[in-house]
């Protein structure tokens, strides 16, 4: 029995380096299986904020540890962290 026989339940692609394994991907998930694609890599701080603007004066970045009263210094390292 070969792999394009069987019955697979869900695909995992982890799409970077994997162009060997995309025409077998394809035939697998023509038959209708789900297929959920993941990236192993840091999320940059500016991609955070999609949903909208925030001032980096006040609202600190989620990679730091400052609270909302923050000095000139703290202020100046949450800018330049984004």
């Amino acid at each position: 029995m070969g792999l394009l026989d069987e019955d697979w339940d869900l695909v995992l692609l982890q799409p970077l380096f994997n162009d060997c394994a995309l025409g077998f991907i394809h035939k697998i998930t023509s038959k209708g299986t789900p297929l959920v694609s993941f990236l192993q890599q840091v999320l940059q701080t500016s991609c955070l904020c999609l949903g909208g603007f925030h001032s980096s004066a006040f609202v600190s970045s989620s990679f730091l540890a400052y609270k909302d009263g923050m000095n000139f210094y703290q202020r100046w390292v949450n800018f330049d962290s984004i």
